[in-house]
């Protein structure tokens, strides 16, 4: 066995005992709270980003976090997932009618492909796009303002997501998209895809994360920018969740050095 061979078999075993232990993984350390807004809070405060509510007070671990459970007579699911048996496999929709149409259908589908392909990667889930909107497991579409889910998009939110069950992913349609940005002139413009990849955490289970290179981080994402490599937080958080998928390749771990 060549030593290139030897080395790949050894980084999967050494990964794969990552994942399945992860809290074994020493915690990184966090910034100094110095109590004042300095130009980098501030610039952080201003970046676009996910509409979904930070996790505080929820079942937490080191790093990623999980979506609050659905509420039962005054009682909750702290960890909801959807009620599976490995593997699942969810529909999604793209919506008919709240879409944009200065990007082709065909290169809105294609992104979301890929957003959903890299979390069905590493877990046992898989994704199929269906026609049928009204009773897919994920409806997706761009609205704009006050839309009726009782969350009005505003200038600062890029999108939000609900968790398991409910399903619902909304993009903002007040921002500019774009999935290629050498055909983009626009200065202010976001990645389709890496903001995709963040909200499907989110319909997952997953909450947000505290590790700036997570694509689950909760400090959203700049103009002209891609977050599209899930870290070992993200697959740790989707793993507790679901499990690891039994087919995970070499390749697939190539992203988890950050």
């Amino acid at each position: 066995m060549d030593h290139q061979k030897c080395f790949s078999y050894y980084m999967y075993f050494f990964f794969i005992l990552f994942i399945t232990f992860p809290h074994s993984i020493p915690a990184r350390n966090m910034p100094a709270t110095t109590g004042r807004l300095d130009s980098t809070t501030q610039s952080q405060v201003m970046t676009p980003r996910c509409g979904v509510p930070d996790n505080n007070g929820l079942h937490t671990t080191k790093h990623y976090s999980l979506v609050e459970g659905r509420r039962t007579w005054g009682h909750s699911t702290p960890c909801p997932t959807w009620d599976h048996s490995p593997p699942l496999t969810l529909t999604y929709a793209l919506s008919p009618t709240h879409t944009i149409h200065y990007l082709k259908a065909s290169d809105i589908r294609a992104a979301l492909e890929r957003a959903f392909k890299r979390w069905s990667s590493v877990i046992p889930v898989n994704f199929i796009e269906t026609q049928d909107y009204k009773h897919a497991n994920i409806r997706i579409g761009f609205y704009n303002g006050d839309h009726g889910d009782g969350v009005p998009f505003g200038e600062t939110v890029l999108a939000h997501a609900s968790g398991p069950i409910s399903g619902n992913l909304h993009f903002n349609a007040g921002c500019k998209w774009a999935v290629d940005f050498e055909s983009e002139k626009s200065e202010v413009v976001f990645d389709l895809e890496s903001v995709a990849l963040h909200e499907i955490g989110h319909v997952l289970g997953l909450g947000h994360s505290s590790i700036p290179e997570a694509v689950m981080w909760f400090g959203g994402l700049t103009s002209r920018t891609k977050k599209l490599d899930l870290t070992l937080d993200d697959i740790n958080g989707a793993q507790f969740l679901y499990g690891v998928n039994p087919n995970i390749k070499l390749d697939s771990l190539s992203y988890l050095f950050f």
